[in-house]
């Protein structure tokens, strides 16, 4: 990955993480829709030859990953986990 390619893609991943925490409030509580191990099963069993294209993996992160989930309604606990975490 090329220097200017890294940067951009850089700022949207933070764009993307101030997005999620600017939307925490109007995402309401979730319940996690996944056991424990599920991502074990949607991982392949060798790495890839070729790499994916960036947006097929920051999808992939929010569905299989961020939309997993729980989410919490207390302020001040979203708070702690961010600063402690």
């Amino acid at each position: 990955m090329e220097a200017d390619d890294f940067l951009s893609r850089g700022r949207a991943l933070l764009k993307y993480i101030a997005n999620y925490h600017a939307t925490l409030r109007d995402r309401g509580a979730v319940s996690p829709w996944v056991n424990p191990g599920y991502l074990r099963q949607l991982l392949p069993s060798e790495a890839p030859d070729k790499s994916e294209d960036w947006d097929e993996i920051m999808d992939d992160a929010d569905r299989f990953i961020v939309q997993a989930g729980v989410i919490g309604h207390l302020r001040t606990l979203i708070d702690h986990f961010i600063k402690f975490s």
